[in-house]
């Protein structure tokens, strides 16, 4: 099987979709199925040269184009001239399509060059539907309702189906924008564990959070961005830490947006700022030690579609304490692998509050379940299998639907 993913970006820096591209192929690989990735990087975009191989660069290559690209808000679109003719071209080629995300030119390409075609295509919305969106930005939202009728409504009434990744995604993804009639279906979604902690990782580590030998931390592992509740994250620790003065936080993660600033004068105004340690992308040693080492993985996001970082956590016996708002919180419950509240500052108080009440013996069985959880829901050999049964499936009753 050959298969064609398009994405707006490859930079690792965006996180889950392109992480969950390049570990699902990964595992495709080895049972004979191939995988290309187009995106809308300009080729001479710095990561490309980190063994990506598999992309193909559709951004502009002369400097004009390049110039009108980083028109805003173009920019932040995508603007990719010559991506509808490479996609007619090339897709045919392919034993089907699928569209990583929406909201961006990718989308809007392979509505334009999939609308008379019947090459057979999928699309991931990857939680990009969901109403915290309209809710925290509703004039952005007028716009996405204009845009629906011309592209992304097009794109997904046509797709021989659009795959969620959790049945709480699917739900929430409903009746905000019409006409709304996709072939919906629930996939899964999956990572690859992360790997048993040695001494390579725990140096790593301690030459970059030293007290981490001696104090308990959490870990907060994402990029920075306002829907991860980070200011709740900072008051919550800052009430929680005067009933457990000896525990750390690590803030780590990318920060697209540069909202770290504001952050560490929040937690400076608190009193906390000596206790919480900030680390920029973390990766290898220093990735896979933080997640070995800390007592607990932490995410209070207004809005999360998957949280890669929350099954990578579980997968190294980590409870996760999570906000009701992390699609796979039902999962986590039901697991008994962590705590689930609101995403509130009183909601994230609880969370610590509640982990910090455990004994050793719950401590050491919420554990226990966290690893179970990982194996049984979000492994990713077990994920990119069935995932690929369905692409299979698609692909033997569709070549796309009609106009």
């Amino acid at each position: 099987m050959n298969i064609l993913h398009l994405i707006a970006s490859a930079d690792p820096i965006h996180g889950g979709p392109i992480e969950g591209v390049m570990k699902t192929g990964a595992v495709w690989a080895s049972v004979g199925v191939t995988q290309t990735i187009a995106s809308l990087d300009p080729p001479d975009a710095p990561f490309l040269n980190d063994g990506l191989r598999q992309v193909v660069p559709l951004g502009a290559r002369n400097k004009v184009l390049k110039l009108v690209g980083r028109l805003m808000p173009l920019r932040r679109y995508g603007y990719t001239p010559g991506a509808v003719r490479w996609l007619r071209e090339n897709a045919p080629s392919f034993d089907v399509v699928i569209v990583n995300g929406v909201w961006n030119y990718a989308s809007l390409a392979a509505a334009r060059a999939f609308k008379s075609s019947n090459v057979p295509f999928v699309v991931f919305t990857h939680g990009m539907l969901d109403p915290w969106f309209s809710e925290k930005y509703p004039w952005k939202h007028m716009f996405k309702k204009l845009h629906w009728r011309f592209a992304e409504g097009i794109l997904l009434n046509r797709a021989a189906a659009v795959c969620f990744t959790t049945e709480e995604e699917r739900c929430r993804a409903r009746n905000q924008f019409v006409p709304y009639a996709p072939i919906e279906r629930v996939v899964g979604y999956g990572t690859a564990a992360t790997p048993p902690l040695n001494e390579s990782q725990e140096s790593a580590v301690y030459a970059v959070v030293p007290e981490i030998r001696t104090k308990p931390h959490y870990l907060y592992l994402s990029r920075l961005h306002p829907k991860k509740g980070l200011d709740l994250l900072i008051r919550a620790f800052a009430r929680a830490g005067t009933r457990d003065p000896n525990a750390r936080l690590i803030i780590a993660g990318p920060d697209p947006l540069r909202m770290r600033g504001g952050l560490q004068s929040l937690a400076k105004s608190l009193g906390v700022d000596s206790r919480i340690a900030w680390l920029d992308m973390v990766t290898g040693d220093v990735k896979n030690g933080l997640l070995n080492l800390c007592e607990a993985f932490i995410l209070p996001s207004h809005q999360e579609n998957f949280g890669i970082a929350v099954a990578e956590a579980l997968s190294a016996s980590k409870p996760v304490l999570l906000s009701d708002k992390v699609n796979i919180w039902r999962e986590v419950k039901e697991d008994c692998a962590g705590f689930v509240e609101s995403d509130t500052v009183a909601g994230t108080e609880r969370l610590f509050d509640r982990h910090q009440g455990l004994d050793a013996n719950d401590r050491s069985r919420m554990r226990e379940n966290a690893r179970r959880c990982f194996a049984s829901r979000f492994e990713i050999k077990n994920t990119a299998m069935q995932l690929l049964r369905d692409l299979e499936r698609i692909c033997s009753s569709s070549r796309g639907r009609p106009n």
